[in-house]
């Protein structure tokens, strides 16, 4: 099925060779058919240094490719753009972005930033929550913040 493609821009150095190797790793992860079925290649949070860099790669890429990128400015425009008729959909798919994502977002547009420490779990799980499934019990549980994942391996690794 055809499926979108979401790059969230962090300010990451592209000249830096490590990040390089992780991106070549992600697209050789993916097969060669994959690439027709992209609907859309979506930049987060990009910078005009970013652009500048990108239209250097461009004798790179594809056509196909290039046609499909598009920059967005946040991720509300971003879920709007994905999932246009369904306000259900955007939530879930905001709720999805890691919490660095939402936190640069939020500083971009002027929002407070979220925070982990002293707000209610419930909060935590609808804002940032994951579903897991514990590798030990064969448990799912849906929506836990991945601190909590993170925190909570460590824990039975140790114990």
């Amino acid at each position: 099925g055809t499926y979108v493609f979401v790059y969230c821009c962090l300010g990451l150095d592209w000249t830096d060779q490590r990040l390089m190797e992780k991106l070549r790793f992600a697209y050789e992860c993916l097969p060669q058919r994959y690439s027709k079925n992209l609907q859309n290649f979506f930049i987060l949070h990009c910078t005009s240094a970013f652009k500048v860099q990108m239209w250097t790669f461009r004798f790179w890429l594809t056509q196909r490719l290039w046609d499909r990128i598009e920059y967005t400015e946040n991720i509300d425009v971003l879920c709007s753009r994905i999932h246009p008729n369904s306000e259900g959909a955007r939530g879930e798919l905001r709720r999805r972005f890691p919490q660095m994502v939402q936190r640069r977002d939020a500083e971009l547009v002027g929002l407070e930033p979220p925070v982990t420490f002293g707000v209610p779990l419930e909060d935590l799980c609808n804002r940032f929550g994951v579903d897991f499934t514990d590798k030990t019990t064969g448990r799912w549980y849906p929506r836990l913040p991945p601190a909590l994942v993170f925190l909570c391996e460590v824990m039975e690794r140790e114990a």
